[in-house]
C-alpha cells in the first residue's frame, strides 16, 4: 500500500512538471538565465528586446505571387464593361471630326501565352511584370462633324489588342500595429505593341481609312488606361485582404502572443525578410528574456527551395512560462482529496520515519510551485529542451482552506523533459493544421533533494527512486497520449493553405519552412 501511495503521489508531482512547475537551480543554468535576461538591473519594459521570429520569402514564394496575381487580374477583367469616352482630331482637308465611343466592353483577358514574374527592384520594393498579353475589345462608335461640310456616321468596332507587356511597383510596408501592409508606388504601366480594328454596320468606309491612325490611338489610350487602374486598384486590395487575415495578437492557451511585425519588411534580390516580435507579455510588463541565438541568413541550393522559411528563438518558450509565473499558473495546491491515500501521514514511513509517529492518521496537503520559469534550450542534437525543479511544500491539512497547515517538510525536484519531435500535420487536405509535439521526460535527470524539515529526517532518495520509475513507465505516456494527443491548433489565415510544412532544430532556434497555396 505504501508503495502505491508513493507512486500515485509521484505522479501528481510530475503532472505539475508536465505543465510547467519547473525552473533552473545549478549554476549553468542561471548563467545562461542570465545571459538571456540581457541588461541587468533594468526594468524588464527597458530592455531593448530583438525580434524572436525572423521570417524569409523565397523565390519560390515571388513566381507563385506572380502567377496568383496574374489570375486576379484576369477574373477582375471577365466582361468588364468600361466608361463611354469622346475624343476628337483633325484630318487635313476635312477638318475637326468628333469620335465617341460607348457600350465599350472587355471580352477577355487572355493570358494563355503570358509570362510573369515578381522581382525586387532598387527603391526596397517588388516590381509585377507580365509579358505578351492578349485582349478584346468590342464597342460601338459614332463620328460626326459639325461644321461644313457635315458628315457623320456610326458603326460597331471589334479591336484585337496582342503582345501586351504590363508593369507595376508594390512596397512591403508595416503600419503602426505591426500589420503587414502593401502600397503603390506609382500607377501600373500598361503598353500593347500590336492593335487590329474591324469595323461593321458602317457607311464611312472612305471615311474610315482616314482617320484609322487616330482611331487606333484612342483605342490604344481608353484600355492601357483601363488596364493600367485595373491593376493598380485590384493588387493592393487583394494582397491587402490576404495580408489582413494575418493576426498581430494570437491566443494560445489563454496568453497573449504578439506576433506583429518590428519594422518594414527588407527586400533583397532573393528574398523578403520580416522580422516578428514573438513574444508573450503581461499588459503592463515584458518578459525579460530575449533573442539569444545568431540568425543566419537562410541559403538554400535547392533549385526551388520552401516559399516560407521562419526562424523561432528559443526565448519564446521562455517568455511562455515567464507569463505562466507571473500569472501564478505554474503553481498547484493540492489537498488530501485529491490524491486519495497518497497525503496521508501513515503511508510515508518509508520516506519520513517520524511524520507517522509524530502525527499518526492525519491528513497532508502539498503545494507545488516554482520560484522562477523554466529554462529552455534548443539544441540540432536532442531538439527541445526544457530544464529546471519544483519546490514540494509539505504540511497538515487544513481544515480551513483559508489558512495553511503546520508546515512539515520541503523537497526540491529538478527535471528535464525534451520535445525530440515536433511536427505539424492534418488530418484532411482542407483541414486546420496543428502543432504535434512527443515528449520524453529524461529519468536520469530527475533529482530529489529536501531543502527544510520540521519532522526529522527525510530519505529523499527513496522518493527519487518512485518518481523516475513513473516518469519512464507511466506519466511520459501519459502526457504523449492524452495531454498532447491532439496537438495545438494553428492560427488560420484566410485565403491562404499551409503546404508540405517541416520543422528542424538549430542551436538556438526552430526552423519552420512551408509553401503557400492561395484560396479564394
Amino acid at each position: 500500500m505504501a508503495a502505491c501511495c508513493m507512486h500515485k503521489l509521484a505522479c501528481a508531482v510530475l503532472l505539475c512538471l508536465a505543465v510547467g512547475t519547473a525552473s533552473p537551480s545549478d549554476t549553468q543554468s542561471q548563467q545562461m538565465t542570465q545571459s538571456k535576461l540581457g541588461q541587468a538591473g533594468l526594468d524588464p519594459i527597458e530592455v531593448s528586446y530583438q525580434p524572436a521570429i525572423i521570417g524569409t520569402a523565397t523565390t519560390t514564394l515571388f513566381d507563385y505571387a506572380s502567377e496568383v496575381g496574374l489570375q486576379l487580374v484576369h477574373d477582375k477583367f471577365a466582361s468588364l464593361k468600361l466608361p463611354d469616352t469622346h475624343t476628337s482630331w483633325d484630318i487635313p482637308v476635312i477638318g475637326t471630326v468628333n469620335l465617341d465611343l460607348s457600350d465599350i466592353k472587355l471580352q477577355s483577358l487572355d493570358i494563355t501565352s503570358s509570362s510573369t514574374g515578381v522581382s525586387p527592384n532598387t527603391q526596397g520594393g517588388v516590381t509585377f511584370v507580365v509579358n505578351g498579353l492578349k485582349t478584346y475589345v468590342t464597342c460601338h462608335f459614332h463620328y460626326y462633324k459639325t461644321s461644313f461640310p457635315k458628315v457623320s456616321g456610326s458603326g460597331d468596332a471589334d479591336v484585337r489588342f496582342e503582345d501586351g507587356a504590363v508593369e507595376y511597383k508594390l512596397i512591403p510596408k508595416t503600419d503602426a500595429t505591426g500589420h503587414p501592409m502593401i502600397i503603390s508606388q506609382e500607377s501600373a504601366q500598361v503598353a500593347f505593341g500590336v492593335i487590329d480594328v474591324h469595323t461593321s454596320h458602317s457607311s464611312a468606309a472612305w471615311l474610315y481609312n482616314l482617320f484609322l491612325t487616330a482611331f487606333e490611338g484612342q483605342f490604344r489610350g481608353v484600355i492601357t488606361d483601363e488596364v493600367s487602374r485595373q491593376v493598380t486598384e485590384t493588387l493592393p486590395i487583394e494582397v491587402d485582404k490576404l495580408l489582413a487575415g494575418i493576426p498581430t495578437i494570437v491566443d494560445l492557451q489563454g496568453l497573449q502572443f504578439n506576433t506583429s511585425l518590428a519594422g518594414d519588411p527588407v527586400v533583397e534580390p532573393d528574398r523578403i525578410t520580416v522580422k516578428d516580435w514573438g513574444r508573450f507579455r503581461l499588459p503592463s510588463k515584458e518578459c525579460p528574456y530575449q533573442r539569444a541565438s545568431t540568425w543566419i541568413s537562410p541559403a538554400s541550393k535547392d533549385d526551388k527551395p520552401p516559399m516560407f522559411i521562419a526562424d523561432i528563438d528559443e526565448s519564446i518558450i521562455d517568455c511562455f512560462t515567464w507569463v505562466l509565473q507571473e500569472r501564478k499558473v505554474l503553481q498547484k495546491h493540492f489537498r488530501s482529496s485529491d490524491v486519495p491515500y497518497a497525503l496521508q501521514t501513515d503511508n510515508w514511513a518509508g520516506v519520513v520515519p517520524n511524520l507517522p509517529a509524530q502525527y499518526p492518521g492525519q491528513n497532508m496537503s502539498l503545494d507545488v510551485a516554482t520560484a522562477e520559469p523554466l529554462l529552455t534550450t534548443i539544441t540540432a542534437k536532442r531538439g527541445v529542451v526544457v530544464s529546471g525543479n519544483a519546490t514540494l511544500l509539505f504540511a497538515l491539512d487544513s481544515e480551513d482552506p483559508d489558512f495553511a497547515g503546520k508546515p512539515l517538510f520541503e523537497l526540491a525536484i529538478q527535471s528535464e523533459i525534451v520535445a525530440s519531435k515536433i511536427w505539424v500535420e492534418s488530418g484532411q487536405p482542407d483541414s486546420d493544421w496543428r502543432l504535434m509535439v512527443e515528449v520524453q521526460i529524461v529519468s536520469d535527470s530527475i533529482k530529489v533533494q529536501t531543502l527544510r524539515t520540521d519532522i526529522g529526517p527525510v530519505k529523499a532518495d527513496a522518493l527519487q527512486g518512485s518518481i523516475r520509475w513513473l516518469a519512464s513507465s507511466i506519466a511520459q505516456k501519459w502526457i504523449n497520449g492524452q495531454l498532447l494527443k491532439k496537438g495545438f491548433a494553428l492560427p488560420d489565415i484566410p485565403y491562404v493553405q499551409i503546404q508540405q510544412p517541416s520543422i528542424a532544430f538549430n542551436e538556438g532556434y526552430l526552423s519552420v519552412a512551408a509553401d503557400v497555396k492561395y484560396v479564394p
